[in-house]
């Protein structure tokens, strides 16, 4: 009966090992197998919407700032406007960047040779610093703007949204990561006159590679959505997980 019991004893323990060991298999669907990699992705796609960061939110102000003004103009079809410009943090800001950015803003019209519509396709490169991330990165937009005429409550924006960079994550382990974010704008509701984002809708790809993985490879991809229906947040769905964005910061919170 002694060594029954110590038999079982064993077994009990060896089960308990194996369940410990289990919990932290990166084989496991729900463990991530790069420290909170899902969250990092979901803080980078953060700050590539924030208007603190220059993000997207930033760029569709602007472009439909200018297709407006140029409408307005009564420029003729085709007319094509090029631009460099630069802008900066306001002094003592949270958050830090500078960008450049080089443009070209094509007057599109309707069938009735009506200005009504504009084209904007950009380059980008700059850097910025929060209390999460300092990054020094590169992009492009190609977005389609309408809704200028009188009558449209919105502007409405499509395109394609991209950007390249190396980021320094600045709390926890603080791991560094190459990443590549391509974002597919679908119906974009920006209001007038204020142009903040009020509606619509995006799916995005975003890439990289972390410099302190547990895997042999550091690499990940991830695949979501992007939600937006509140001038300051959006939602973000990312490998199977919701977070709330703050539009302005880019500071991301699981929802």
């Amino acid at each position: 009966m002694k060594n029954i019991r110590l038999l079982s004893g064993v077994i009990l323990l060896a089960a308990v090992s194996a369940c410990n060991k289990y919990d932290h298999d990166y084989r496991r669907p729900d463990v991530d197998p790069m420290q909170s990699t899902g969250g990092n992705a979901a803080t980078i796609m953060g700050s590539s919407l924030a208007k603190d960061a220059n993000g997207i939110v930033n760029l569709v102000a602007d472009v439909t700032l200018d297709a407006q003004s140029m409408v307005s103009a009564h420029s003729a079809c085709g007319t094509i406007k090029s631009d460099s410009t630069s802008k900066q943090s306001a002094a003592g800001a949270s958050t830090t960047y500078n960008y450049v950015t080089k443009s070209n803003l094509t007057v599109l019209c309707n069938s009735s040779n009506q200005a009504d519509s504009a084209l904007n396709v950009a380059t980008y490169t700059g850097t910025f610093s929060n209390a999460s991330l300092t990054s020094s990165n590169s992009g492009s937009s190609t977005f389609n703007i309408g809704g200028i005429l009188a009558a449209a409550t919105n502007y409405t924006v499509d395109g394609e949204y991209k950007r390249t960079g190396n980021y320094q994550y600045n709390t926890g382990a603080k791991n560094t990561t190459t990443s590549s974010t391509d974002i597919v704008l679908n119906k974009l509701l920006v209001s007038k006159p204020y142009r903040g984002i009020v509606g619509g809708t995006a799916t995005f790809t975003i890439t990289g590679t972390n410099s302190t993985s547990t895997t042999a490879s550091g690499n990940y991809s991830y695949t979501g959505t992007l939600t937006f229906n509140n001038t300051n947040y959006a939602q973000l769905t990312l490998n199977g997980t919701n977070y709330k964005v703050n539009l302005i910061t880019g500071a991301v919170t699981a929802a």
